[in-house]
């Protein structure tokens, strides 16, 4: 069984940072001159049993979503969004699925969108190579989805159709990643920030180095480098995890995950990335024998914070950052769930989502958080898209009747990353 969290926190009437409360603590707690008030939580268990799955080749079956209609029934009402996540199978492609009033999910037509790689499919199942985030992500001010390839070293670029959420390859795509096992993607305006895990098991290259490389996008979605584009390397094995570029700041930060450090960039408009010295996570956080790694970021939308989650000891450390986007570590918060390993705040920086199954996607109504499941063995079940409802009151989370929604996929150890919405 896999939980979902909420940490709630009420921002004061003179707009300083949140203070993230634990879950499952009692009253108002005063710190720093800021009151704070825990939302009400409850754990949600997200179930892992499935139906039997019809087998994916280039299209899905009946059994993961209801079948799309066609013509006028295949524009996006005013409460729809479309929910978009990877197969990262040996054929990588994207799947789309139309979101109704009540959270259930429907395959587009057309889906799925063929990104023109290859996903990693990794047999031994071992930490790491699929320990990510921002593997698909939406730059929705130019309609645009940028998805990995992270077994063929490229990035997938389309255009969002805007009528019905269908997807269009932009020209040129899939672009080189610039690295090898492209993992995660960062945006900030028309610049495209990249990590390159190299840890596809598939891909052995003698000498070859994770790195984050920065990119610059074109008007017409595009991936070019321009002069000042830079391609720094990273620590062998370290298992960079996140290219979180900061909000509007011009920071770009990363969970090294194996490495146990806290990247962090200074991201300049040319394209120039200059790296500050990575930092360990506090040997103050470690319980017994386990040091805290870290793995999943997030920045709050309005305040200098940044929450990391302390996957081995089941903590969220917060942070802020000096004028250089160096993180300053403040301290950490108790989390009754295991394992957190994503990140996400809503729109307002007042209530934070962990979870510790995979990625995590808050819809832009703020009703409903998307979660992609994986299988954990050999052909075992798990690949799904699950769906939560949000309670507007209190932030809680019931996942509809509908969910999950199962994903097969043509390997029997491929699993399904990234998930966004328009």
């Amino acid at each position: 069984m896999h939980n979902i969290f909420v940490i709630g926190a009420r921002r004061n009437q003179r707009r300083r940072p949140i203070e993230p409360l634990a879950a499952g603590s009692k009253g108002d707690r005063r710190q720093e001159g800021i009151s704070d008030e825990l939302y009400t939580w409850r754990r949600v268990v997200v179930r892992t049993a499935f139906a039997t799955a019809v087998a994916f080749t280039v299209q899905l079956g009946p059994s993961q979503a209801q079948i799309s209609a066609t013509g006028l029934d295949d524009v996006l009402r005013p409460s729809e969004h479309v929910v978009y996540t990877e197969t990262n199978d040996v054929t990588n492609a994207i799947l789309a699925f139309r979101r109704d009033d009540e959270g259930r999910l429907t395959l587009l037509s057309g889906a799925p969108f063929p990104t023109g790689g290859k996903g990693v499919v990794d047999s031994s199942f071992k930490l790491g190579p699929l320990d990510t985030d921002q593997n698909v992500l939406i730059d929705h001010d130019r309609r645009l989805l940028f998805a990995v390839n992270s077994g063929s070293n490229s990035i997938a670029v389309f255009r969002i159709r805007p009528h019905d959420g269908s997807l269009e390859p932009v020209r040129g795509s899939p672009f080189p990643s610039g690295g090898i096992n492209p993992v995660s993607i960062g945006l900030r305006g028309d610049q495209i920030v990249i990590i390159n895990q190299e840890m596809d098991p598939a891909q052995n290259v003698p000498g070859a180095l994770p790195s984050i490389v920065t990119r610059h996008v074109t008007a017409d979605g595009r991936i070019v480098k321009f002069p000042n584009d830079t391609m720094i390397p990273l620590p062998a094995g370290s298992a960079p995890s996140q290219a979180l570029t900061a909000n509007d700041r011009p920071f770009v930060f990363d969970a090294e995950f194996l490495g146990g450090q806290l990247a962090s960039y200074r991201l300049f408009p040319n394209g120039l990335l200059t790296a500050n010295s990575p930092q360990p996570l506090p040997a103050s956080e470690s319980v017994g024998a386990a040091a805290p790694l870290p793995l999943g970021l997030w920045a709050n939308p309005d305040a200098r914070q940044l929450y990391v989650g302390f996957v081995t000891v089941n903590k969220v450390g917060v942070y802020t950052w000096d004028e250089n986007g160096v993180p300053m570590f403040e301290r950490t918060v108790p989390n009754s769930g295991t394992a957190i390993c994503w990140l996400r705040t809503d729109r307002a920086g007042t209530r934070l989502y962990t979870g510790a199954l995979f990625q995590l996607a808050l819809d832009p109504t703020e009703r409903f958080l998307y979660v992609i499941g994986q299988r954990g063995s050999h052909a075992a079940p798990g690949n799904a898209l699950h769906v939560l409802a949000v309670d507007a009151e209190n932030g809680t989370l019931n996942e509809v009747p509908s969910s999950p929604v199962p994903i097969t996929t043509q390997s029997l150890d491929a699993r399904p990353q990234g998930v966004a919405v328009f």
